[in-house]
């Protein structure tokens, strides 16, 4: 799996406290003059990453059966060697070290929280790169496996509750982390701010968690219609269609290389969304985002196109025309400027020059806002 370069994270961190003249202990919160709105956008930040996963179970709404998930967490770690992580017994990843020691949070509130939702027959780890370079910085990236649409698990037609237990699998998974993280980090996180992202279906979950309203009546339709089984087309799983997914802890939305479906949102359900929203596509995944700026119009919406980018350059890379690490530097590096503005209230020059598009981070970038 692509990775960024564990050497730069290597001799960051030591030199950087050496500078600073202190070195923390776990438990201790880092030196004032470490700041983390200092550390470039452009760059690895000066941890390390530690990742570890368990099991949760909730009821979602509509259904009377539990569902267990697993989550997974990539966080800031100052340990110098560990354990590679595998994920789906096959994609190995030696830059996340399973159960390593957790850095001391460098921001007053807690770690800063990013909640990543993985594309169709994914899984948590699909976009590790996008993970780690958010951990680096002093973040916990946080991943449910969305059991029933994972490599592993999936199921063939999907059932209609997966539309919707995805967003409801992301407001449980960020509920159990809030719970466990002083158990499980040492300290809190600030789940009160959180930017929601996800890759391809994950990017219908983005809209869905960010406020976008789903269209029961069509959905009815589509069940009477016979595109579901009938057993699936409850009373109870519509209306909480209707009510929807948003969780309000999510004040931001990153949806990469997906849309909002009219299937699923009608004409304009997105213009629900109230959040600001980045969203991002390769030229060379035609389809991907196809209708969402028009039937977005009342959203703050920013959209980044990659010249040469195919629909895996945000998640596992490998596209024909941008090499995976320079694929990765640019959706990590605008993901993160975004996160950092509307999360942190980072208001740098080196920030709002990538968002407001008037310094483009690549000749490969084309930016649309409104």
């Amino acid at each position: 799996m692509d990775r960024f370069p564990a050497a730069a994270r290597a001799w960051m961190m030591p030199l950087l406290l050496s500078m600073l003249g202190a070195c923390t202990q776990p438990g201790e919160k880092p030196p004032e003059a470490l700041q983390p709105l200092s550390w470039s956008v452009e760059q690895p930040g000066p941890y390390r990453v530690g990742f570890m996963s368990w099991e949760l179970s909730y009821t979602p709404a509509g259904s009377s059966q539990s569902r267990i998930i697993p989550l997974s967490i990539w966080y800031p770690t100052e340990d110098l060697s560990g354990a590679a992580t595998t994920y789906e017994f096959v994609f190995n990843d030696e830059d996340s070290w399973q159960n390593a020691t957790a850095a001391p949070a460098a921001h007053a509130d807690g770690y800063p929280v990013l909640v990543y939702s993985h594309g169709n027959q994914g899984f948590a780890g699909s976009s590790a790169f996008l993970m780690r370079s958010f951990a680096s910085h002093g973040w916990v990236a946080l991943a449910p496996d969305h059991i029933g649409n994972t490599l592993t698990t999936h199921s063939s037609p999907r059932p209609l509750a997966l539309w919707l237990n995805r967003s409801l699998d992301l407001s449980a998974a960020l509920d159990e982390l809030s719970g466990r993280a002083p158990e499980l980090l040492g300290e809190a996180v600030d789940s009160s701010q959180v930017l929601v992202t996800g890759h391809s279906f994950g990017a219908h979950t983005t809209w869905a968690s960010s406020g976008g309203l789903f269209d029961r009546q069509r959905i009815e339709d589509r069940c009477e219609a016979g595109e579901f089984p009938a057993e699936q087309c409850t009373g109870e799983l519509l209306d909480a269609f209707a009510a929807g997914g948003r969780d309000p802890r999510f004040i931001a939305g990153a949806p990469l290389a997906g849309k909002g479906s009219e299937e699923w949102f009608g004409s304009n359900g997105l213009n629900a969304v109230s959040l600001p929203m980045l969203q991002m596509s390769g030229s060379a995944d035609a389809g991907a985002v196809e209708g969402v700026w028009d039937r977005s119009e009342q959203v703050d919406l920013t959209w980044i196109d990659i010249e040469g980018g195919c629909h895996q350059l945000f998640a596992l890379g490998a596209c024909d025309q941008v090499p995976s690490e320079e694929g990765f530097h640019i959706v990590s590096t605008y993901a993160l400027a975004f996160a950092r503005h509307q999360v942190l209230g980072d208001h740098s020059t080196e920030v709002l020059s990538l968002l407001d598009g008037s310094r483009l981070l690549s000749p490969r970038v084309s930016l649309q806002r409104r």
